[in-house]
């Protein structure tokens, strides 16, 4: 009984997570997105302060609903970049509606905006 209880369980949060997320992420097209996104952040640092940046093997990014704030209801990427002893976070804002799939945006273009950025805490 548990282990149907369990799998019934594992179902609705998969089903749960899958309807929760925004259509441009269920596409083939969403890392392009991704990339896109990366590549501002990195513009921006290169722009306001060189310590930082978003060049990294590894990705470490989360989109996430806001439920309160300057953005409330939208949905905002947060990446995360530790390089040496450093930190680096933005969070970017999309400037296309993130409730169409992403097939067709043009990716040459900056897709995002950043609201919000920081080294090791220290906004810039």
């Amino acid at each position: 009984m548990l282990l149907i209880l369990l799998f019934v369980s594992s179902v609705m949060t998969t089903s749960y997570a899958a309807w929760d997320e925004p259509k441009c992420t269920q596409d083939e097209m969403w890392e392009f997105v991704v990339n896109n996104a990366y590549r501002v952040a990195e513009q921006y640092a290169t722009d306001k302060n060189s310590g930082s940046t978003f060049v990294s093997v590894k990705k470490n990014y989360r989109l996430n609903k806001q439920y309160g704030g300057d953005h409330e209801g939208k949905y905002l990427l947060m990446i995360t970049n530790m390089h040496g002893r450093d930190t680096s976070f933005t969070v970017l804002l999309p400037l296309f509606d993130v409730n169409k799939p992403s097939k067709g945006l043009n990716y040459e273009d900056p897709l995002w905006k950043v609201v919000n950025a920081k080294i090791n805490g220290v906004p810039y």
